[in-house]
């Protein structure tokens, strides 16, 4: 079966390649940034991934995390336990993310201890059912796994210390 490959070539531009092994694939040897959504199906295999971060500080109250700007937020300075707001998630039905909390703790360990997403709050089921406690002057994790299971999200946390 013959296959076609997309090549992104700084010399020559964009051309396509035929060979006779099957499938498809895209060469690149520049950089392709891509501003909306890209949807692959199949089977997905990456050499390098990196991720943007999101710094907050002085959170307490409801604090909005915007996951439109990335899934990764770096917690300074935080006030008092917050709620973790996730806005612009977009799950869909049948999808499933994680969303994380890196909390640079003070002398008091302040962690998000409730969730929304888009302002509507979430139960949130805690690993060993027992909602924990950050622990003070350390680095704390806190993981969120999200499903949406038939437009009902369920949201589960856990916390690690480091």
């Amino acid at each position: 079966m013959a296959s076609t490959k997309v090549i992104v070539d700084s010399a020559k531009g964009l051309y396509q390649q035929s060979s006779a092994s099957g499938g498809f694939e895209v060469g690149v040897d520049v950089p392709i940034v891509i501003d909306s959504d890209l949807t692959v199906n199949g089977m997905t295999s990456l050499d390098k991934v990196s991720e943007t971060y999101v710094s907050l500080s002085g959170a307490t109250g409801v604090v909005v995390h915007d996951c439109s700007t990335g899934h990764i937020f770096y917690h300074t300075t935080p006030a008092a336990n917050w709620t973790a707001n996730l806005t612009n998630l977009n799950l869909a039905d049948g999808f499933a993310t994680s969303v994380t909390c890196v909390i640079a703790q003070g002398g008091t360990a302040r962690i998000p201890s409730a969730v929304q997403i888009g302002g509507a709050a979430q139960t949130l089921y805690w690993q060993g059912n027992v909602q924990p406690s950050g622990t003070a002057n350390r680095r704390d994790v806190v993981s969120f796994s999200i499903l949406n299971v038939g437009g009902v999200y369920t949201v589960l946390g856990q916390l690690v210390s480091f």
